[in-house]
């Protein structure tokens, strides 16, 4: 699984914390459980499209759904966990 791009998205707060990160391949189950063993997985498989969300404490909040190529990461504290360090934990799965 490859980053294809990273686009930082606004929002109303000052800091610049929400991205979103498109990937080469369709997120599978298997990879949002193997990300989800790192913090607290929130799976609904019973949902149209099944949605994830990971809460990696005091690190991020990772969000999507299942069969996309995209995900949105929430950065709890942009100062001290980088964007560059949060892709780079993803790509290790």
């Amino acid at each position: 699984m490859k980053v294809v791009s990273v686009k930082i998205l606004d929002n109303c707060f000052v800091e610049k914390n929400v991205v979103e990160c498109s990937f080469d391949e369709k997120i599978t189950r298997e990879i949002i459980f193997k990300i989800g063993k790192q913090g607290v997985l929130q799976y609904y498989p019973e949902f149209p499209k099944p949605f994830f969300k990971i809460h990696i404490q005091e690190i991020c909040d990772i969000k999507g759904v299942e069969g996309s190529k995209t995900l949105r990461i929430f950065l709890k504290n942009p100062k001290k966990y980088t964007l560059e360090n949060i892709i780079s934990f993803l790509l290790n799965f």
